[in-house]
């Protein structure tokens, strides 16, 4: 493993850019810009990138980029913490640019831990309107300060579509920013697409949106938030869809109070929460686990919602994990209530599980749907109605949408006769 930084700006294949101007940083190499702006060329593998100052000779400026364009692939083998960040100055040590698609490679990321300004490992700006596939195999965790982040979306004009797996789960730092974020109110044409297993921790914020859509992929977000502000941050004109996730209200001391939820939309910004899961938080107020926080906020939900006490270690019996105006979403399988039944009412409130049930878009119950048609917006239905075929009830008499068609033939009567004379005989 090498040190390795640039001289001046230039193309990163080529050598003159480089430190002793006779080769390129190689796969194991640690390596800086130096302050200058290196255009990723070609695809590459190194240790790390950063942008700090070198604490050791040799003597590297802080500050410069890396400017990855389009069909650009960029591996990182080693993790990027948070100290591999310029403290000052706003940017990312990755820009994108182009308008084509840059695929980028990492395992753990840490952001930068005393930003004075917006400081990130990914930033996406106005001028890139391509797409980002990013990997993490390691956990994304935000940073502190102001504004350390490790993906940043900073453009005010434009469209471009982030992809983001983060396979070890996303968790939140004491940043204002968030791990993941779109604090521009012009970035409306950005869309993040997060698929990961969880999003936990933080004493601020994890995901921060106020401008663009924000889809979530699965993931359990189960904050131990301690402070008076939400995990996720859904806010200003953003829209968000969580699909398939899990929500619990937090289990930390935000969670005195049931007025702050883990995930939070406010503002005028619009949310669904398709086939989703809501839990109470571990607390004596049982925290939400999704609040709406604004009079124009929109928010529609669908999946299972379970009521404090249902399930071990989700608050007082009784709780409600949604607090705030929200409407069924037609598009999911319908809404689940999961609350105690009065088994030992009015000794106590601590009843068995009742599920209260319904649907949206006016699908018709199971009972009046054919045996075996699969139907519903997820295809979670199957009717149970036994529908004979015409020829089995008799002519004229509706059925289905025909009518019946079955008549007593003689060769019928016959056989029923035959078989009663030859049962009389036999007596």
């Amino acid at each position: 493993m090498a040190i390795r930084y640039a001289v001046a700006a230039g193309n990163w294949s080529n050598p003159a850019t480089w430190d002793g101007g006779a080769s390129i940083p190689a796969s194991t190499d640690d390596v800086w810009p130096n302050g200058f702006t290196v255009t990723v060329d070609q695809d590459i593998t190194v240790a790390t990138l950063r942008t700090v100052a070198n604490a050791s000779a040799p003597t590297i400026a802080v500050g410069g980029t890396f400017s990855v364009g389009a069909g650009r692939t960029v591996n990182v083998t080693a993790p990027i913490l948070a100290t591999y960040y310029r403290a000052t100055g706003t940017g990312g040590i990755i820009t994108l640019a182009g308008s084509g698609i840059v695929t980028i490679n990492s395992v753990a990321v840490t952001a930068m831990t005393n930003s004075t300004s917006v400081t990130s490992f990914i930033d996406a700006p106005t001028a890139f309107t391509g797409t980002l596939d990013w990997t993490a195999t390691g956990i994304v965790t935000g940073g502190g300060g102001t504004d350390g982040t490790c993906l940043y979306g900073s453009a005010t004009s434009g469209s471009r579509t982030l992809n983001v797996t983060a396979s070890a789960g996303v968790v939140g730092g004491a940043s204002s920013g968030g791990a993941i974020s779109t604090v521009s109110s012009g970035a409306s044409g950005t869309t993040v697409n997060l698929t990961t297993p969880t999003i936990s921790g933080g004493t601020s914020k994890v995901i921060t949106f106020n401008s663009g859509t924000f889809n979530l992929i699965g993931g359990d977000v189960a904050c131990s938030n301690t402070a008076t502000t939400p995990c996720v941050s859904i806010t200003g004109t953003a829209v968000a869809v969580f699909t398939g996730s899990t929500l619990r209200g937090t289990s930390g001391s935000q969670g005195a109070t049931s007025a702050f939820g883990t995930v939070e939309i406010a503002s005028a910004a619009v949310a669904t929460f398709r086939n989703c899961t809501f839990h109470c938080g571990n607390t004596a107020n049982g925290s939400s686990a999704l609040i709406s926080n604004g009079t124009g906020v929109r928010i529609r939900v669908s999946g299972d919602i379970y009521c404090g006490g249902i399930v071990a270690n989700t608050g007082p019996d009784g709780f409600f994990p949604i607090k705030g105006l929200f409407t069924v979403d037609s598009g999911g399988d319908g809404i689940r209530i999961h609350i105690p039944n009065d088994f030992s009412f009015p000794a106590s409130n601590d009843g068995n599980e009742t599920i209260l049930s319904t649907y949206g878009g006016g699908h018709p119950v199971v009972a009046d749907v054919r045996a075996g048609t699969v139907y519903g917006p997820s295809a979670n239905l199957t009717g149970t109605l036994n529908v004979p075929p015409a020829a089995s009830v008799a002519a004229g008499v509706p059925v289905d949408d025909t009518v019946g068609t079955g008549g007593v033939l003689l060769a019928d009567i016959a056989t029923v006769t035959g078989a009663q004379i030859a049962g009389g005989l036999d007596a």
